[in-house]
């Protein structure tokens, strides 16, 4: 028997709408890595937006109101950074 109220999950975002979110947030970091690249010398700073994105979907996980949302975050994070981001840094 289920004890939790029917709308329990209501109020807090969905995987989906994480999902949604990270594409939108690994545009704008694309965006800001093509901004400054050229001014960074190191390759690992050079990843800083991309960086940033997936250590703040990390400590939404502490939330648990935001949990299913930065676990779709995180999905997106690891898709990109295995078959986008991973395989271009040899171009740094």
């Amino acid at each position: 028997m289920d004890k939790r109220p029917e709308n329990a999950g209501a109020d807090r975002p969905s995987v989906g709408a994480g999902v949604g979110i990270a594409f939108v947030a690994y545009f704008v970091g694309l965006v800001l890595f093509m901004g400054t690249v050229s001014a960074i010398p190191y390759a690992l700073l050079k990843l800083w937006p991309f960086i940033l994105i997936a250590v703040l979907a990390a400590l939404l996980l502490f939330s648990r109101r935001w949990r299913r949302f930065a676990t779709g975050m995180l999905i997106v994070s690891a898709a990109l950074w295995i078959i986008v981001i991973g395989p271009c840094v040899q171009w740094l």
